[in-house]
C-alpha cells in the first residue's frame, strides 16, 4: 500500500503525539511496517502503536512477530523506541480490544469473499476513531469468491455501520485483475 492519501496525511498531522495503526489479516505485516517506515522517514516524532491481527496464532508467532521484529530492529535505536507492537490472534468477530481508538486501519487482500464483509466492516466500525481512515487494498474482483473492492465498497456505502468508501488508486498492468485501494472513513451521524 503506497497511497499517501490526504486523509492519511491529515490523520498523522492531527495526531502529533501518538498514532495507533491496526493491520487486519496482517500475515507478514508489510503494510503496517511500510506505514511505520513512511511516518518515521517523513519526520513523525510521536509514538507509534502498531496492532497486528491475524486469525491464526501460528501465523502470529512464526511469521508476523519475526517479520515485525526484523524490520523494527533495523531502525536506529532512537526511532525504534517510538514504536510499540501488540499481536492479536482472533477472528474479526472476536476482535474487540480497541473500540474507536485506532487512527489508521490497514487491510490487504482481506475482502476476497462477500461473506466476510460484515465481520471485516464490523472491526473497522468498532475500531476506527471518528477522524481516522482505513486503507483497503485488494483486487477489483475475486472470481468465484464473490468478493473484491467494488462489492466491498458497495457493501460499506449501503451498510448501517456509518462508514463510507472512496476509491483512491487503481493499479492495472493489462495482464491481470486490477488492484485497487479504497479509503474507508466515518460519516457524521
Amino acid at each position: 500500500m503506497t497511497t499517501d492519501s490526504s486523509r492519511l496525511t491529515k490523520v498523522a498531522r492531527g495526531r502529533p503525539d501518538k498514532i495507533t495503526i491496526l493491520e487486519l489479516g496482517c500475515g507478514r505485516a508489510l503494510p503496517a511496517l511500510g506505514l511505520v517506515s513512511h511516518l518515521l522517514d517523513s519526520g513523525y516524532g510521536g509514538s507509534i502503536h502498531v496492532i497486528l491481527q491475524d486469525l491464526d496464532p501460528a501465523t502470529i508467532d512464526s511469521v508476523t512477530k519475526v517479520s515485525a521484529e526484523q524490520a523494527l530492529n533495523q531502525l536506529p535505536s532512537d526511532l525504534r523506541a517510538l514504536v510499540s507492537t501488540e499481536y492479536i490472534a482472533a477472528s474479526w468477530d472476536e476482535f474487540r480490544s480497541c473500540d474507536h481508538n485506532v487512527d489508521v486501519i490497514l487491510s490487504s487482500e482481506c475482502v476476497y469473499r462477500s461473506d466476510l464483509f460484515e465481520s471485516h466492516a464490523g472491526v473497522i466500525a468498532r475500531s476506527l476513531s471518528p477522524s481516522g481512515v482505513a486503507i483497503i487494498a485488494a483486487k477489483r474482483y475475486y472470481f468465484g469468491c464473490g468478493g473484491g473492492t467494488i462489492d466491498f465498497a458497495d457493501f460499506m456505502d449501503n451498510s448501517s455501520f456509518g462508514l463510507k468508501s472512496e476509491l483512491v488508486q487503481v493499479v492495472e498492468n493489462g495482464m491481470s485483475n486490477a488492484r485497487e485501494i479504497l479509503e474507508v472513513f466515518s460519516t457524521p451521524i
